[in-house]
Parts: structure tokens; sequence; C-alpha cells
């Protein structure tokens, strides 16, 4: 009966499938690694040892690691690490509003996926910074050999397998700023 309601829920076939996110609350000295015995907060749960929250890491094929880091003199967040894979819900949402469409050049496809620019898997972080929303087509393409995609500032730079460089910048939001035309 969990498995049927794991699936109904989720989409996935197997409880083992499903990502979780996991949300580490913890002081600088635990965050570089020196051991102070300060406990680490589990959100939703509690206090934790440290010892316990690397056996989390350490154990979660599935999971989303996500520490966030308090401020030594108030206790107030300073950073909450964006080393995940898939963009968070308001990234993404972000990504997509300020695209609005596929940021190849010259194409003005919906937007399907939201990329790294730098990808994940070379220490690309998911960040807005390093994201772009690409239609399906143009994110296959960027993956091909001979091409690369950069970022500069807020603009995309393109470069073909021929060595030809495309610019896509972002568009304006508002209709008074947008061109008559297609992005180039």
């Amino acid at each position: 009966m969990t498995q049927t309601l794991v699936e109904r829920v989720t989409g996935q076939q197997f409880a083992e499938d499903t990502n979780v996110e996991v949300h580490l609350v913890m002081d600088a000295e635990t965050f570089t690694g020196q051991d102070t015995g300060e406990p680490v907060d589990l959100t939703g749960y509690g206090p934790i040892s440290p010892s316990v929250a690397d056996d989390i890491i350490a154990g979660a094929p599935n999971a989303w690691i996500r520490r966030l880091l308090v401020d030594p003199v108030d206790g107030t967040l300073i950073v909450r690490e964006p080393r995940r894979r898939h963009f968070d819900t308001t990234t993404a949402s972000h990504i997509r509003a300020r695209d609005q469409r596929c940021r190849q050049p010259g194409c003005d496809l919906k937007i399907r996926h939201h990329d790294h620019i730098h990808a994940h898997i070379d220490g690309g972080e998911s960040t807005v910074a390093n994201g772009q929303g690409l239609c399906t087509r143009s994110h296959t393409l960027k993956h091909v050999p001979g091409w690369t995609v950069t970022a500069q500032g807020r603009d995309t730079i393109w470069q073909t397998p021929t060595g030809h460089t495309y610019i896509s910048k972002p568009p304006p939001l508002l209709p008074k700023d947008q061109p008559h035309h297609l992005r180039q």
C-alpha cells in the first residue's frame, strides 16, 4: 500500500526512487569541519550531533542535503548552500520569468528546461546567475561536441562548432522596452 501511495503522490514507481531534500542548520565551525560539539539542527526534527549529520549525508543517495549557515552573533541565516542538482521552485520561476523564451540566439520557442550554463557536473551551481531557460532542441544541441555555452554577466555566449559566436541577452520585461523583432 505504501508503494501505491508513493507512486500516486510522486509519480515514482518505488519509494527508493523519490528524491528528498534535507536541511541541516549549522554554525560556521561545524560547516568547515571543526569539531566543536555544537549540535546541528535537522529542520523539522530538532538538534542532532554533527556525526549523525555526517551519517545522514553519507547514506542518502537520493537525498539532497542543503546546509544552512547561521550568523554566530545573532543566529540568523547567512547563506543557503546552492549545491543542488535541480533548480528549486523559486529559482526556476525566476529564470522562466527573466528569460521568457529559449535563450539560444535565434530561437523563440517556449522554455522546456532549466539548464545550468556551467554544467552542474563540472561544479556549476544551481543559481539564477548560472541558469538559463532552453527549449528541448537547444538543450540537446548545447551538449553536442563542438558547442560551448558560457556566461558573461547577464549575457549567455554561444559558440558553434564552426567558431561563430552569438550573444543572448535576457529580454526586457516591459512592453515599452521590447524591440519589435526577434532577439538577435
